[in-house]
């Protein structure tokens, strides 16, 4: 039916330039931004997923830093803790010279051991990263006050506090032993404490090898001083003592552990009677290795060599020094221990929980916390006691107490050292490589879902141009139509 009043032709023609144009128009905004999803309606579903995985790239991106800034601190730890080590190097060597007079006289070598104790307090208290000082103790653990007479020595490596407070419960369920062996009095060799016969013995210790003579006679306390003369060199001391009721000659090894084998072994042709046993009443023995302590931190086994006991759970890793009455005696009861506050935390996941979440505690390298060590009367020593005035600095103690105070504290430093770089290299540079693979790959998927693929977008923004330009002619020439019929009325 052809009509003037209702141009149907125009309608449709109309119609279809309106959809050329509304797309055009979004091709052009999708070029123009960038984006495909500008707004909700144009992909509701497309936009919360966009913007749940840009929460997740805007987290990963802080876990990045955080490791980064981690890495970087102990990087910063490390190279201050190797300089405190060189000067341990130092003083090692000043104080392991002390007995050689054609060196230093010990008035100037007291001098340089001073100048290099200093050298490493102003270290411990300068060394700065971001504001922070690394090495003054201000970064390490805070840990409520214990019995000290169980655990002379704590330090805790890693926490999660994240409820605030860890408390820890440390028990000794089996008690360490020294290598051990016994001479009994009216046994052997000996007619009561004193030797029946002449008798040369080879000590053989942990630190070496001394060969001792005895004479007939000889008391078993004239014995005991000559053989801890050796204490040093072999790592064996002894004492006269009581075995299941007898009268023994203990010899001993001076620490505790596994890794403590003695043997007490006659050699040459006299001495034929000469016999040790490890328990009066058992059968002869030469040797005899010690026992390391066992025990549990909150229900969980520790490892320990000697009396140092170390464990690291999934709340906590910390090492400590047990006293030798607490790792020696399993009937006192456990020792509490609760850590307050502390360490330095780094996020390193893009989560809110503990696996996302490094901390690690830097112990500080003051001369008044390094070296603790027992010296050979069983009394603790620092570091700091290498001083002028103290009682172990040059001509006051025991050189032998002076050289293990700076092996302790050259040990402490590297295994500070050995431990940071560890957490370095598993946990933030793991962490980083890992991090950015996410990363890559979170921004992968919200740039499919939400950016403009352009060349799509070019070809599709084409097409509504020629759509529209022919709906333009379409709508020209529907007009055309009603005017043909105007034309016709005017004949």
């Amino acid at each position: 039916m052809t009509t003037v009043n209702t141009n149907i032709a125009s309608l449709i023609a109309h119609h279809g330039l309106l959809r050329a144009n509304t797309d055009l128009s979004t091709r052009l905004e999708r070029l123009s931004t960038g984006l495909r999803i500008n707004r909700a309606s144009d992909d509701p579903t497309g936009l919360a997923k966009s913007d749940r995985l840009g929460a997740e790239i805007r987290g990963l991106s802080a876990a990045i830093d955080g490791a980064e800034r981690g890495s970087t601190m102990i990087a910063a730890i490390d190279s201050q803790l190797a300089a405190v080590a060189e000067q341990l190097e130092s003083i090692k060597t000043l104080v392991a010279e002390q007995g050689d007079a054609s060196l230093l006289p010990p008035e100037d070598r007291q001098v340089e051991i001073d100048a290099a104790i200093d050298a490493i307090e102003r270290i411990a208290n300068t060394a700065e990263f971001g504001g922070r000082r690394l090495l003054d103790g201000s970064l390490d653990y805070v840990v409520s006050p214990w019995d000290t007479t169980r655990v002379a020595q704590l330090r805790v490596h890693q926490a999660d506090l994240a409820a605030g407070t860890l408390s820890l419960s440390l028990k000794v369920t089996n008690a360490a032993e020294r290598a051990t062996l016994f001479a009994a009095a009216n046994a052997g060799s000996f007619a009561g404490t004193t030797l029946n016969e002449p008798v040369t013995l080879e000590l053989a210790g942990p630190k070496g090898v001394q060969t001792v003579s005895f004479a007939a006679n000889t008391t078993m306390a004239t014995m005991v001083t000559t053989i801890n003369q050796f204490r040093d060199q072999t790592g064996i001391e002894a004492a006269v003592s009581v075995n299941n009721g007898v009268t023994v000659l203990d010899f001993h090894s001076v620490e505790y552990g596994s890794n403590q084998l003695i043997a007490v072994r006659r050699v040459g042709s006299l001495g034929n009677n000469w016999v040790t046993v490890g328990q009066v009443g058992a059968g002869p023995t030469d040797q005899d290795t010690g026992l390391d302590p066992r025990g549990t931190i909150n229900g969980m086994p520790f490892v320990a060599s000697g009396l140092h006991v170390f464990f690291a759970g999934a709340a906590v890793n910390l090492s400590a020094v047990l006293t030798e009455n607490y790792a020696t005696n399993t009937g006192l009861p456990a020792e509490t221990l609760v850590v307050l506050r502390g360490g330095a935390t780094f996020q390193v996941g893009p989560g809110s929980t503990s696996n996302d979440r490094i901390s690690f505690g830097v112990p500080g390298a003051l001369p008044a916390r390094l070296g603790y060590s027992i010296g050979a009367g069983g009394v603790p020593f620092l570091l700091s006691m290498l001083r002028t005035g103290g009682p172990i600095a040059v001509g006051s103690g025991d050189p032998n107490d002076a050289v293990r105070v700076v092996e302790s504290a050259l040990s402490e430093i590297s295994a500070t050292r050995s431990r940071l770089g560890a957490i370095d290299q598993s946990h933030f540079q793991g962490a980083i490589g890992g991090l950015q693979s996410a990363l890559e790959a979170a921004s992968a998927g919200q740039s499919a879902l939400r950016d403009t693929d352009v060349a799509e977008e070019t070809a599709a923004m084409i097409r509504s141009q020629i759509l529209s330009q022919a709906s333009i002619s379409v709508l020209g020439a529907a007009g055309s139509s009603a005017e043909a019929l105007l034309r016709l009325l005017q004949r």
